[in-house]
């Protein structure tokens, strides 16, 4: 099976969602770490929100 190669963490604190630069409506999820050797290192660090992922809006819980 494919693997993406990125841990993520729930923004689901709006505390944390704030420390991170999102708006109040924002939605998405932080990434924590990424395998060096994954196709996802090329364009996703620590500490980015992914918001979208192929068009569809991400959930402060990742779904």
């Amino acid at each position: 099976f494919p693997i993406l190669g990125v841990e993520w963490q729930k923004m689901e604190n709006p505390d944390l969602r704030k420390a991170m630069g999102m708006t109040p409506t924002q939605k998405g999820v932080r990434v924590r770490r990424v395998e060096p050797t994954a196709p996802a290192s090329r364009f996703l660090r620590p500490s980015d929100i992914i918001l979208t992922f192929d068009g569809i809006d991400i959930a402060n819980d990742g779904t």
